[in-house]
């Protein structure tokens, strides 16, 4: 029951104090918690909402990391084509992660071609592949 007090303490203070919580041992700590917990109902969310923090924080290969975690642990999730979608988007602003984005990317189209999103993640691809020539 305390470590449980301790995490959700934590995770608050991620929100209300960052520059204290965003060090590499808390965020462990709440990663390690969530891979405990994946199971949870509410695990989903924090596990979203890490992997965006880490790159609101310009940490971008961790929340690369908490994103493919949080894709292969919950593929039904209900906004798992925007989650995807928005995935792609920062492979292609990462550093050295261009191929990989272009191959993300040609996923998303393969998967959804239909959806509203599609006509974007072909224009950030294709914007993708003629910068690299």
């Amino acid at each position: 029951m305390l470590k449980k007090l301790l995490l959700v303490l934590l995770f608050f203070g991620l929100i209300f104090s960052p520059i204290i919580f965003l060090s590499t041992p808390s965020l462990l700590i709440v990663q390690s918690f969530l891979d405990k917990n994946k199971d949870k109902e509410w695990a989903q969310s924090w596990q979203l909402s890490l992997a965006r923090l880490y790159i609101t924080t310009f940490r971008e290969e961790d929340g690369i990391r908490t994103y493919k975690i949080f894709l292969s642990r919950y593929p039904n999730h209900k906004n798992i084509i925007q989650i995807k979608f928005d995935f792609c988007m920062v492979l292609a602003k990462a550093e050295g992660r261009k191929q990989e984005a272009i191959s993300a990317f040609n996923e998303f189209i393969e998967l959804y071609p239909e959806h509203e999103l599609t006509p974007q993640a072909e224009k950030k691809r294709d914007q993708l592949i003629y910068v690299s020539f």
